[in-house]
């Protein structure tokens, strides 16, 4: 063969012998079935994680119809973290009474809802999974129209005016992942942040 370099020729002669054996690679049913189950387990934690990042932008982004098709019609939103805090029960209601309400108008183009910030950790078990770990919520305040949730007015900058607590429920349906229901608090107090990610807590050592 003819060498890369100047066009010298090469002599060396690859022989049978020094050729690195190929060996073939067999796995049982059973080591098939678990790297099936990995793999799909690693998808649906991917499908879960877009899910949450739809939820961030179609909150700021005032997109009503995809925020609402992100939920089940039983979906729940029990949130903690913002004034006042409240409890929506049903798609419907959620949308009306949470995403149509001033708190959340209020912020619209000014806001950055990060749903899952820093730890997440999910719990996948078929057609159903949880994620429990944190959320954050930037805004940008504007000294003459802009007031964040301290309920005064900033001259203008970024503000972090949420820093909560989540658990997330999700359901397949139809083969796309929904939300069901979503616990937020209001970091600060211990104990109430430890029953909301309880069942991380149940399988630390798993």
């Amino acid at each position: 063969m003819v060498s890369a370099i100047e066009g010298v020729a090469d002599t060396t002669t690859i022989h049978d012998h020094d050729r690195p054996e190929v060996t073939e690679m067999t796995i049982s049913d059973d080591e098939f079935h678990v790297l099936q189950a990995r793999l799909k387990r690693l998808e649906d934690e991917s499908a879960l994680r877009e899910l949450l990042s739809k939820y961030g932008l179609a909150a700021d982004l005032d997109l009503r119809d995809e925020y609402r098709d992100l939920f089940t019609e039983d979906a729940f939103i029990d949130i903690a973290g913002r004034q006042p805090p409240g409890v929506f029960e049903g798609r419907d209601a959620i949308l009306e009474q949470f995403f149509d309400g001033s708190q959340l108008r209020s912020m619209t183009g000014y806001c950055q809802h990060h749903a899952y910030s820093g730890p997440m950790v999910f719990h996948i078990d078929g057609d159903e999974a949880v994620a429990e770990g944190y959320s954050i919520v930037y805004v940008v305040s504007d000294r003459e129209k802009r007031q964040v949730r301290a309920g005064h007015t900033f001259h203008q900058a970024i503000h972090v005016t949420s820093a909560n607590i989540n658990r997330w429920t999700f359901r397949r349906v139809d083969g796309r992942w929904k939300i069901t229901g979503r616990v937020n608090r209001m970091l600060g107090d211990v104990e109430e942040s430890r029953r909301v990610v309880a069942r991380v807590l149940a399988g630390w050592d798993d």
